[in-house]
């Protein structure tokens, strides 16, 4: 939680133990009695916001954040499974790197709702292959707008206790139901992250946070032709 120049007034807050309390607190204050006043914060800083935030930008800029690109992650369930398991897809981005990402090898493997564009497919989608493949790996790989369509089937996963694990590319809640999950933030600890899912016995969820700023490629952008194609985004030619 970024908290620039508040107080945490508990008109805000309510009571302060429950107010964020899996957050980690970063406070921002010209004035120094303000910080930790009302809510202890993980880290502070004491001064002007608008040079404190060009010196954070200035550390992002010169350090780097080692985000987690969606592809990559898909990349790494391919090799993890060995191109095996069978895939659902929900609606939007993720459906499509599902597709250019994962090195699919026999028919129906992959369920998606293709052109018809029905989010919220992708969870059912699994829990059907689910039961009817009680031996196979089977993943839904969805984006966080799709997957909180259907939701409310993380319920009906847990009671029926149905093997399906579910790769959330969250690009923007979740031991929802009781069900076991993961969130992972770093590069660095994706395979290991993966790994762990799929070697965890009945449902899971792993919430992996990739960048907003992610595009499908190539594209035609809107009003363009064949001859406006998009092949090229930042320059990246692997994940």
């Amino acid at each position: 939680m970024l908290a620039f120049g508040v107080r945490f007034d508990d008109r805000v807050t309510g009571k302060l133990e429950a107010f964020a309390s899996r957050a980690k607190i970063v406070h921002i204050d010209i004035d120094s009695a303000e910080i930790g006043k009302n809510k202890q914060p993980h880290v502070s800083v004491c001064g002007d916001l608008k040079l404190a935030l060009k010196g954070i930008n200035r550390i992002l800029e010169s350090n780097g954040i080692a985000t987690i690109p969606p592809q990559y992650a898909i990349q790494v369930l391919d090799e993890l499974t060995n191109g095996e398991a069978i895939i659902s897809t929900g609606v939007g981005q993720h459906q499509m790197w599902a597709a250019q990402f994962y090195s699919y090898k026999r028919p129906r493997q992959w369920l998606t709702s293709g052109s018809l564009g029905v989010m919220g497919f992708g969870l059912p989608a699994a829990m059907g292959a689910a039961v009817a493949n009680p031996d196979a790996i089977v993943v839904d790989i969805d984006g966080d707008g799709s997957f909180m369509m259907n939701v409310q089937e993380l319920a009906t996963i847990k009671v029926e206790n149905l093997p399906v694990k579910i790769l959330l590319l969250n690009n923007q809640h979740l031991e929802a139901c009781g069900i076991a999950s993961a969130r992972v933030t770093k590069r660095a600890d994706l395979r290991a992250a993966i790994q762990k899912m799929l070697d965890t016995p009945g449902p899971y969820l792993l919430n992996v946070i990739v960048p907003h700023q992610e595009h499908v490629l190539p594209m035609i952008p809107a009003n363009g032709s064949f001859e406006d194609v998009i092949t090229e985004g930042d320059g990246r030619i692997s994940y």
